[in-house]
């Protein structure tokens, strides 16, 4: 059975080993022993790096799941949230960032605060009832 060891584990091992050959006074085999371990904290630094970004595939492929593309709206909505989604976030970087709203001279408008993105959605003018339809309807 094979029992995976973690580069720290690995790293300690070759401290062990590096203070060992150091009674023997072989600079040489000390020098590969720093280069291995420099190499050992470089795997460990790009394995962390590979679980990280392993983890936000998994969080993305979960929320693509449940996210839902509006196309009369042009926005996401997410299941159970009235509240719509920046499109350009979601489709570039698989973020859900709320689209806030803002009203402008021209009605009412839905911005993103992170990437700028503005959306003017036709059936939202300025005042409550028609911003609530926007929300209501499916």
């Amino acid at each position: 059975m094979f029992f995976p060891i973690s580069p720290k584990d690995i790293l300690e091992k070759i401290k062990d080993l590096s203070g060992f050959v150091r009674k023997f006074n072989d600079i040489d085999l000390n020098k590969k022993i720093l280069s291995l371990e420099q190499e050992i904290i470089n795997i460990a630094r790009e394995n962390r790096r590979l679980n990280e970004q392993l983890e936000l595939n998994r969080t993305a492929s979960r929320l693509s799941a449940t996210m839902k593309y509006d196309q009369g709206k042009q926005t996401y909505f997410n299941e159970g949230d009235i509240v719509p989604f920046c499109p350009k976030c979601w489709e570039n970087e698989k973020k859900q960032i709320h689209l806030t709203l803002q009203k402008w001279n021209k009605g009412t408008r839905f911005d993103c605060k992170v990437c700028n993105y503005s959306h003017v959605p036709e059936n939202v003018k300025i005042g409550r009832r028609k911003t609530r339809n926007f929300f209501k309807e499916g």
